[in-house]
């Protein structure tokens, strides 16, 4: 066993801290956990890297303090759609302190193989945000080049209701020095209009779909029909639409 790995598999048996493992990204760890079940007679799944390097990896990130259904809509939506086409589909949902005004991350990715939902900082192709400042907060995950899709909407996080921070300003323009490449929208608004506040992720479905060419309008028709009660679909079709149409 080389001394990385060895470096890894020790803190992993040693502490309870995580913090000595920030020193290695996602894939070596995994890759140095992968050795040590072997050393001990176990299969284990390869590297999950390994599985994306000719498909797309989604990072979907939602608002925070917003209800879990508008997040795990999308997130189903695409799950969905891409299970359709053929695609090895992975979805994981992290809700953390979403209840008490935290955020909530949702990890989409698919390709011909995917063993991992989790996607690492530097291997999202697309981030989709229901809230500007964490959109900002997460640019670090998306690849150089990577395509931003957000709700312009601001929601003020707790430091700032409780006075002790103020709102940061000019966020689209540092994302974009970041290397990202940011379609901001008012997405609420257009959701309103639409019938709704709560449609504001289809909306976002709506924006976001004209950047994957490889599916037709009319399978992301499809999927929205299958993902919505039937009682509400005319509010999401026309809500879905307006995504599309909007610039």
């Amino acid at each position: 066993m080389d001394e990385k790995t060895q470096a890894i598999i020790n803190t992993l048996l040693t502490t309870n801290d995580p913090a000595g493992l920030d020193s290695f990204d996602l894939a070596t760890r995994f890759e140095a956990l992968g050795k040590y079940m072997v050393q001990l007679g176990c299969a284990f799944p390869d590297s999950p890297t390994k599985h994306n390097m000719h498909g797309h990896t989604f990072f979907s990130f939602n608002c925070l303090g917003w209800s879990p259904t508008h997040y795990a809509l999308a997130s189903k939506l695409l799950g969905r759609l891409f299970l359709t086409k053929g695609y090895d589909v992975k979805v994981s949902e992290v809700h953390g302190m979403s209840q008490r005004g935290g955020s909530v991350v949702t990890y989409v990715k698919f390709g011909d193989k995917v063993n991992s939902p989790i996607i690492d900082k530097g291997e999202a192709d697309y981030i989709i945000s229901f809230e500007l400042l964490e959109a900002a907060r997460y640019v670090e995950f998306l690849k150089p080049g990577g395509q931003i899709v957000t709700n312009s909407q601001q929601i003020d996080p707790m430091p700032v209701i409780a006075g002790t921070a103020e709102y940061p300003s000019g966020l689209i323009g540092k994302m974009e020095e970041a290397g990202a490449k940011v379609d901001a929208i008012d997405a609420l608004t257009i959701a309103e209009q639409a019938g709704s506040s709560k449609a504001t992720n289809i909306v976002l479905m709506g924006v976001f779909s004209k950047y994957i060419k490889e599916i037709s309008k009319e399978e992301w028709i499809k999927a929205v029909e299958a993902s919505v009660p039937s009682k509400f679909l005319e509010l999401n079709m026309k809500a879905f639409e307006m995504g599309l149409a909007a610039e």
